[in-house]
């Protein structure tokens, strides 16, 4: 699983680590920062190859495990 893999775009990148966080059955965040450090990718590359929605979903694990703050009610997007 330390192959790194060549994506031409972002919702390709994050189809891929969506499903391989699923097929190793680990969080999107969990399988994210394992694929980086096994493939010496620079973290600060990473964002720019995430889709909104992925992004979205990686900030809600880490809220669910209280890695980020959870949002106030002044925050909520509605």
């Amino acid at each position: 699983m330390s192959e790194t893999k060549m994506f031409s775009n972002a919702i390709e990148f994050s189809k891929f680590i969506e499903a391989q966080a699923i097929e190793h059955e680990m969080d999107i965040l969990e399988f994210l920062s394992f694929y980086v450090v096994s493939n010496s990718i620079d973290e600060e590359t990473i964002p720019a190859l995430l889709t909104p929605s992925i992004k979205e979903r990686i900030e809600a694990e880490a809220r669910k495990r209280y890695i980020m703050p959870k949002k106030t009610t002044s925050e909520i997007d509605l």
